[in-house]
Formats: C-alpha cells, sequence, structure tokens
C-alpha cells in the first residue's frame, strides 16, 4: 500500500541499477527494476522510497502530451515553415523537453512557451 510518507524518502539514493536506468531514460526498465525489488520484500527499510519512485515514474508520461511528430505538427499548423530539425535545435538548446532514451516518445509540455524565444518566425516581418 502507498503511503504519502513514502515521498519523505524520495532523497534517499536508489539502488546503483534501478538509478542507471532511469539515468539512461529506460524509465520502463527501471520501473520493472523496483517492482522485482518490491516482491522480493528483502529491504523493507528501502521500501518506502522504491514505492516512492515508482509512482513517480507511473505518473511520469502523463505529463507528456504529444509525440514528437505531434507536436511539429501543432506547431506547423500555425508556422508553416517551422522543421523537424527546427524542433531539434529547440530540444538541444533546452527550450522544448523531449525526454531522452525514453522507448516511447513522450510529449513537450515546453515548446510552445519555448517558440516566442527562438526567434522571430520568418512571417512575422524579422530577420530569420
Amino acid at each position: 500500500m502507498f503511503k504519502n510518507l513514502d515521498f519523505f524518502r524520495l532523497n534517499d539514493q536508489l539502488p546503483g541499477d534501478i538509478a542507471r536506468r532511469k539515468a539512461a531514460g529506460d524509465l520502463e526498465g527501471a520501473a520493472r527494476l523496483i517492482k522485482a525489488r518490491l516482491a522480493e520484500d528483502t529491504q523493507p527499510e528501502l521500501a518506502p522510497r522504491l514505492r516512492a519512485e515508482l509512482l513517480r515514474l507511473e505518473l511520469l508520461p502523463t505529463d507528456y502530451v504529444f509525440t514528437r511528430e505531434e507536436a511539429i505538427a501543432r506547431v506547423k499548423a500555425e508556422w508553416p515553415e517551422f522543421t523537424g530539425e527546427r524542433f531539434d535545435a529547440l530540444v538541444d538548446d533546452r527550450m522544448a523537453v523531449y525526454p531522452r532514451g525514453a522507448s516511447v516518445p513522450r510529449p513537450l509540455p515546453g515548446i510552445a512557451a519555448a517558440l516566442p524565444q527562438a526567434g522571430p518566425r520568418p512571417d512575422a516581418g524579422g530577420a530569420g
């Protein structure tokens, strides 16, 4: 049973194998390892941290509402000259967020806010 108190353990270190999968973007692999550890029930002191991380990993995809292709299409609907290369440049410049190594494309919550910072639209009369 998940308890809100589990979140107090989020600053505790994850076991190395789980931390490596998470850092590499293999969220499903990290969740699988967490479930296996919880099922083993050999480290009860680690269980609150693992439960909190598992919930975090399970909820993370709900923060991303568009795939890369959907995000590009939405921008192109208003800016036809927008390209996948421009999108990738925004991601590279950290003006939009796209989880690296995700096995399933995740949405980009910051893309719309990032566009005004990316320079003027070609049809807006500015340079570029």
